[in-house]
């Protein structure tokens, strides 16, 4: 029988979000430090940031947070608020997050892209090409053009 049984539990269990932030970023500890001692639910905010980890990267979350302290305002919602505004100044299309069904056949799907040089090569071989840019069919009217005409 084992002596420690937490401490193989332990060893086996997966990396908690609050290492995960602990780990990348220096100024994790501190926020999640203040967010304690106002008694803040720590729960939200770590998966709050672990998202914005994942979205802008370590190094620019440690800013924020750097930020967020300094300002006084410590929470995952004022992190969220300077990297969105820092994000807007930048001019930096907003990211969006992807809202996928739980339906595996959805979810495992995976598409392979392909190169669209082809399809220029396509267009430049047409005779006619760019000479009447609202014509997507190649000159040659249909039967509904030559009805309505």
């Amino acid at each position: 029988m084992d002596q420690y049984p937490a401490a193989k539990w332990i060893r086996l269990r997966p990396p908690l979000k609050r290492d995960l932030l602990r780990s990348s970023c220096k100024h994790a500890d501190a926020l999640l430090d203040a967010l304690a001692l106002r008694g803040e639910s720590l729960g939200g905010h770590t998966t709050r940031l672990t998202q914005l980890l994942d979205r802008y990267g370590a190094a620019e979350l440690d800013r924020a947070i750097a930020d967020a302290l300094v300002r006084g305002s410590p929470s995952a919602a004022s992190v969220a608020h300077i990297l969105d505004q820092r994000a807007r100044a930048r001019k930096a299309l907003p990211v969006l997050d992807t809202v996928l069904p739980a339906d595996p056949r959805v979810r495992d799907l995976r598409v392979t892209p392909h190169a669209l040089d082809r399809y220029d090569e396509l267009y430049a071989a047409t005779p006619d090409a760019g000479e009447n840019p609202g014509d997507d069919h190649g000159g040659t009217p249909t039967d509904d053009e030559e009805s309505t005409s």
